[in-house]
Formats: C-alpha cells, structure tokens, sequence
C-alpha cells in the first residue's frame, strides 16, 4: 500500500468519524432538545387544561356563592317555598353561567327544587335516579363541621364526567346556622370540550372506561401518591390542582398528552388525552437530516480538496521522488540527480538524497578506479605467466570455460570466443589408461594429474594439471592451472634413451672385457711355461693388452657413474641384476 493509498484511507477515516460524531451528537443532544422544548410545548398544554378545568370549577363555585348569599335563595330553603325560584331557574340563566345543573337541599339534605339544562341542545332534561343518588351523596359529604366551605371538583355520574361545587346556604338569622346547600354541575359535554381543546388547538378526548384507563394507569406508575381529587381548597378559598401528566410518543408523528383527574372522593379516575403532532420534533429531524446531508457533503468537498492539496504539495512531490531515487537505484546511474522545488520538508529530503548521491558518485568513481587498477593487475598476472589457466563452471547443466589466459590461446590455438563454448571434456584427452576417472576428480577439484590437451590444429600437448573449485560470484567453478610439459617428456624419454643405451654398452663392454681377459690368460701361461720363442714381446703386448683393458675398465666406471647419476638424480631405472654380475666380474680383476 503505497502513501497516497494510506492518505485517502486515513482523510476518509477521520472524516468518516467525524460524521458518526456528528450525527451522534445532533441525535443524543440536539434532537434530543428538539423532544425536550416539544415535551415542554405539551406539557404547557396540558397545564392549560388543567388551569381551565380549575377555572371552570372555581367559576361554578363563584356562583354557586353568589347564589347562596341572595335572599330570595336563603327565603326559598327557609320556608321551603318555590318563591321566585323558579323565575330564576331560566335558560337565559343557564347559558349565561355556563352551568348543566341546579339543586336545592334543605339542612337535612332533603332535595327541594333543581333543574337540568342541555346547553348543547338548549333544552331542559330530566335527572335519572341513579344521577339523583350520586349528587345526593356528594351533597350529603360537602357539608361537615370541619368543612364549612362546601365541596368542589369532580364526580361520575351515569352520564359521564361534571364538574361539580356545593356551598352552604346560612341562615340570615340564626348566624353560622345552616338552613340548606346548593349544588351546581356543569357537564363535560361537547361544548366545554370544544372549549378546552380552543385552549390547546388539539382535540381533548375524555377516558371514563374503567378497563382503558386501568391499561393507561401504567403510565402514572412513577406517581407516589395518584388518588388526591383535582382540587383542594385551602384557607381564604385558596385552590390547589391535582392533575398527574404523562407525555408519551403516540407515533412517529405524534405526542399524546394525558391528564390524570381524580373524583373528589380519590376512588374513581378520569383521563383526558390530548394528541399534539410532533411538529418541533419533525422539524428538527428535518432540519438534522438536512445538517447531517450538508455536512457529509461539506466533508467529502473538503476531503477532495485535502486530498488536491496534499496531492499537488506532499504526495505527487513525494511520488516523484520516489520514482526518481528508484529510477536511479534501477540503473545505479549515481550522476542523476533528483528535482524538488519549494523550501520544507520534502526540499531538505531532496537536497539530502542528492548529497547522498554525490558521496555515492564518488565512491563509485574511487571504486572503479581501484576495480580498474585491480582488474589490470589480475589482467597483467592472470595473463603474465606461461602456464595455462582455465576457469570453468562446475554447476550440473553448464560447464563450459568461463576464462582463459593468453597463454592458454597461444599454445592451445582456440580463441577466447571459442573456449567460451567449450568444456574440459572437449580439450583433454578422454582417458588416462592409467588414471580412469580423472575428468570426474577434475570437477571435484581433487586432482592433481598430467594429461594431454588437444590443440586446435589436432596436437596432443602434455600438461602438468593442478584443479581445485572455488566460489565464483555464488557459483561453483573450477580452476585449472596446467603447465605445459613438452620439453620435460621429450628430456625424459631422452635420459630414458640415453640410460638404456649405457646399459647397453656397459653390458658390451663388460663382454668386451671377458673376451680380451680369456685369451690374455692362455697367452700368460704359454708364456710363463715357455713354450713359445720369445716371451718379452708376448708379455708387451699383454701388457699392452691390459692397458687397453684398463681403459675399458675405466669407461664401464664412467658409464657406471653416469648411470648413477641420471638414476639417482633423475628418477631413471635400470637391471641391477647385470650390474651386480659386472661389478663381481670387474672385483675378480
């Protein structure tokens, strides 16, 4: 992998990184903050339906308040009269006060009057007994000693869900005395809905079944305490709300809000449920996808521009580089120089390398000046002496002469072109009677051994050979050294010639000796008997005889000597056996 293959990888690792950060970071905190402000927006929401439920019931029981304080009410419970009751109880009263129901109970808790207005419908409605039951019961709770002030909030009637209030009506009288209550309901029917959904601009959708709302209580499982009623009244009518909230992701697209409201006992429970779309939230998706988009795409733009700069200023300078110190490594040209403008870095490394290449230029230089003085010198000795000097190669497919000397050309008649295609095997003679398997122990370089190299011209040369098998660059050769022996076979065979030919005449003249002796001893006993005439000139001549027979003598020794010496000196051989019978003939002398 080469550097401009590491820098793409490495640019586009760190910008890769950087977009998983990104967008971690976009989902864990921005987004998450778009959830956060929506939670909010909804939370606010539902705050507001609350409030509103607070107000409603807070208004009802100003009413109801100002209801119980008229005379004509107090006069009405008194007397147990319908008086101008009735005259009050008009849909014009109805749909003013925005309240659904009106009773009257004595201080008993027996119910008087009352009445049930359809604000929807604009119409007046009959009460069920089972209704009837439950807002007795409410009323037969709302008055205590302890709890003057009434009860409000929330009960469930058949119906469905009211917001309900009863207050006290005292008698004018008899001061704290009670002489009845008065109840005030007002329904959660599709007009006051619609009311609180204007507050929030989204549906609210009341949950009065028991086995829905047992599911959706899960939700409120963090909650320590979920059984307060909605509101609470505190000293100088001060209220306080009581509505758990629990904000859940409905879908992909939207939020639902839900608003936990107990009746005023703490037993039964009402949701309501507001479905907001998740409009912040898609819009800050929206706008991350879009981030994230812009800024992979700002990236893989400033990635390509990083590259383009480290391109034009590190990485083409560098790859130059590279291939200019390879080209010249490859061609071991150590004048090239390498090229690099600029001032950094890369600059210093050029101006490095071609500093490194002078020393290397000339080193080389020194270098071929003393392999050139070397290779003169092995020229001059390797081609100075007479002897011949072969190197061939000793590998197992080619074994031809690698190098010859002079001296090898000028007895042997090949020239170097032609020795180049020859072997040992196609200049020596094949065999050595006496020495088979020679050329194998030459290979080996084991042998030292006399054989006869065949010249050019078909002439048979005796050469003294010396072979041993050096390293040769990595390879095996072998090195003859052979030293032409012409003149020493022909000085032998003349010695061997020559000793042979004294053998020969100190065998004649050993004959020749016994052939004069026997007569020269029959004419000295002639002699010394007397039998011929005159016996001094016989004895002259014998002893003239005799002379000539000592000078016999005295050539054998010489021939003796001679023979000696060339034996002694010369390595030659002769019959010890006539010597030996010579040598006792001449000892009898």
């Amino acid at each position: 992998m080469n550097i401009r293959q590491k820098t793409v990888i490495i640019v586009a690792t760190v910008f890769s990184v950087l977009i998983v950060l990104h967008i971690a970071t976009y989902g864990l905190f921005i987004l998450g903050s778009y959830s956060d402000v929506e939670e909010n927006i909804i939370k606010q929401d539902l705050e507001r339906v609350v409030t509103a439920f607070g107000d409603d019931i807070n208004h009802l029981d100003s009413v109801a308040i100002e209801w119980s304080s008229t005379d004509s009410v107090k006069y009405y419970l008194e007397n147990k009269s319908s008086g101008n009751i009735q005259g009050l109880l008009t849909p014009e009263t109805f749909e003013r006060l925005q309240f659904n129901l009106i009773y009257f109970y004595d201080s008993e808790g027996n119910k008087l009057d009352g009445s049930e207005y359809d604000l929807v419908n604009s119409v007046f409605s009959d009460v069920d007994e089972n209704s009837e039951s439950v807002i007795k019961e409410f009323n037969f709770h709302s008055y205590s000693p302890e709890n003057k002030e009434g009860l409000m909030g929330i009960i469930i009637l058949p119906k469905g869900p009211v917001m309900i209030t009863s207050r006290p009506v005292a008698d004018a009288d008899l001061g704290d005395g009670m002489v009845g209550t008065i109840v005030m309901a007002r329904y959660f029917d599709d007009r006051m809905l619609d009311r609180l959904s204007a507050i929030t601009n989204f549906p609210v959708v009341p949950v009065t079944d028991s086995e829905e709302i047992s599911q959706k209580m899960e939700r409120f499982s963090d909650y320590d305490e979920t059984s307060y009623p909605l509101v609470t009244r505190y000293e100088n009518d001060l209220l306080y709300l009581f509505a758990p909230m629990d904000i859940t992701p409905a879908d992909e697209d939207n939020l639902l809000g839900t608003i936990l409201i107990n009746d005023v006992y703490g037993d039964e429970k009402i949701l309501f449920e507001i479905t907001i779309p998740r409009a912040v939230y898609l819009q800050g998706k929206s706008t991350l996808i879009f981030s994230i988009l812009l800024f992979i795409f700002s990236a893989i733009i400033m990635e390509v521009v990083i590259f383009l700069l480290l391109e034009k200023f590190v990485l083409s300078r560098t790859s130059l580089l590279s291939r200019s110190v390879n080209e010249i490594g490859k061609n071991r040209d150590f004048s090239q120089r390498v090229e690099d403008e600029g001032s950094d870095e890369i600059s210093s490394l050029s101006d490095g390398i071609n500093g490194m290449l002078e020393e290397l230029e000339s080193s080389q230089k020194q270098l071929k000046t003393k392999l050139d003085v070397t290779e003169e010198r092995y020229r001059l000795f390797f081609n100075s002496g007479n002897d011949v000097v072969l190197v061939c190669g000793n590998g197992e497919n080619s074994c031809s002469f690698i190098e010859v000397n002079d001296a090898a050309v000028d007895i042997l008649g090949y020239l170097k072109e032609e020795f180049s295609g020859l072997g040992p095997e196609d200049i020596i003679r094949e065999e050595i009677s006496d020495d088979p398997g020679f050329l194998l122990r030459m290979k080996e370089g084991q042998s030292f051994f006399t054989v006869y190299f065949i010249a050019k011209d078909g002439r048979e040369i005796p050469f003294e050979v010396s072979a041993h098998i050096f390293n040769n660059f990595g390879s095996p050769a072998t090195l003859m050294i052979a030293r032409d022996i012409t003149e020493r076979v022909e000085n032998e065979k003349m010695r061997a010639e020559t000793l042979k030919q004294i053998e020969k005449n100190i065998g004649q003249l050993a004959v020749l000796n016994d052939n004069l002796r026997n007569p020269l001893q029959v004419i000295m006993s002639h002699v010394l008997l007397g039998e011929d005439g005159n016996p001094d000139v016989i004895l002259n001549q014998i002893e003239e005889i005799t002379v000539i027979v000592h000078k016999l003598d005295k050539g054998w020794l010489e021939s003796l000597k001679i023979r000696d010496y060339l034996v002694r000196y010369h390595g030659m051989s002769y019959d010890e056996n006539k010597v030996e019978e010579y040598t006792g003939e001449m000892d009898k002398l």
